[in-house]
């Protein structure tokens, strides 16, 4: 995250960085947990915490809850006191059930926004080419409610008409928006810390096979 957006220099053997990008990693997890909790941790952080001001006793419906931001949002949520509906596939069940979620709904067989109409918060990570997966987190949604749209980025007009056909707030976060950097850095740092989430690595990759000669590389964390 050194520097983000930007050259991040993330293969480097040194970089420098300004202090407030950086916090002390905790001694009680590894390098590989502390590594793979920076963008994804952060970005679940500051969609849940910043634009989503999730609240004990909210209910709140994570899609993708078993990928790299998903699994975080889940337990972030949990630990702020909500009630979790958790939405990936059947194969996964028991992983996110085991994260804290209280719910769980195989997007498969099932379409969440048939069984939710009343969520305070749909944390929408998935990615899609335009607005419809998002339409299906706003049904999900309660009046009043709020969807955070994390990959999809919606026009005026979709968060218009959402705001005058059922009083829902659509809000395409971004993690650079942050008016407290330092601090949700230093959020996670404790949460990591204190146990209250936890970084799954389903894969670690060597130094050299970070980089395959594409602007592409490959994430632990998912």
């Amino acid at each position: 995250m050194v520097k983000f957006l930007g050259a991040g220099a993330g293969y480097a053997e040194y970089v420098s960085a300004p202090e407030s990008d950086l916090a002390k990693k905790p001694s009680n997890i590894s390098f590989q947990e502390a590594a793979a909790a920076t963008m994804a941790a952060q970005t679940a952080y500051v969609s849940l915490v910043r634009y989503g001001e999730i609240k004990k006793g909210d209910k709140v419906v994570i899609t993708g809850a078993s990928g790299g931001v998903g699994h975080y949002a889940v337990q972030i949520a949990k630990h702020l006191g909500a009630y979790v509906i958790g939405i990936a596939s059947e194969e996964n069940r028991e992983f996110v059930l085991g994260l804290g979620a209280d719910e769980f709904i195989d997007y498969k067989t099932t379409n969440f926004e048939d069984l939710v109409t009343d969520a305070d918060l749909v944390h929408d990570a998935v990615w899609r080419q335009d607005e419809s997966h998002i339409g299906r987190g706003i049904q999900a949604l309660k009046s009043g409610g709020t969807l955070l749209s994390l990959m999809v980025h919606p026009t005026e007009e979709f968060i218009e008409q959402a705001k005058k056909k059922k009083n829902v707030i659509v809000r395409r976060m971004n993690v650079t928006d942050t008016t407290d950097h330092q601090g949700d850095v230093e959020a996670i740092r404790s949460l990591l810390e204190s146990g209250a989430i936890k970084s799954h690595i389903s894969q670690t990759f060597s130094l050299e096979e970070t980089y395959n000669g594409t602007p592409t590389g490959r994430n632990p964390c998912y």
